[in-house]
């Protein structure tokens, strides 16, 4: 039993070190959306299958990043289910920043859409 008590701090240190790197990647991933958004792609699909164990906010940030490079390399969208989950996901958990109406997100994602057509 004691043995447990030492395992599960160790475990939680783990996890969090590798939400922190994940956060950290993410960043930099960020930081290439707007300028290199194909390489930005690159790097998202490489750790796609590693983000499949993240944190929710993290997918969904990791998510976000996808489609904002996407859209910065003029990729198009083949679905909106993605979108919506994110939306839904950043109008319930995100800072007021990322926060925002649904009708006026959608209204732009739409307009942005119907633009690219």
């Amino acid at each position: 039993m004691s043995r447990l008590l030492l395992l599960v701090p160790l475990l939680l240190l783990a996890a969090c070190s590798d939400n922190r790197q994940a956060a950290a990647l993410l960043d930099r991933i960020d930081s290439l959306t707007c300028e290199q958004p194909d390489s930005a792609l690159c790097l998202l699909q490489q750790h796609e299958a590693e983000a499949a164990s993240w944190s929710r906010s993290l997918k969904m940030r990791h998510a976000l990043l996808t489609a904002r490079a996407q859209n910065k390399a003029f990729v198009d969208f083949t679905t909106d289910s993605m979108l919506l989950e994110v939306t839904d996901y950043y109008d319930r958990h995100g800072t007021p920043n990322q926060q925002g109406s649904k009708p006026d997100k959608r209204q732009t994602y739409e307009t942005s859409t119907w633009n690219t057509i």
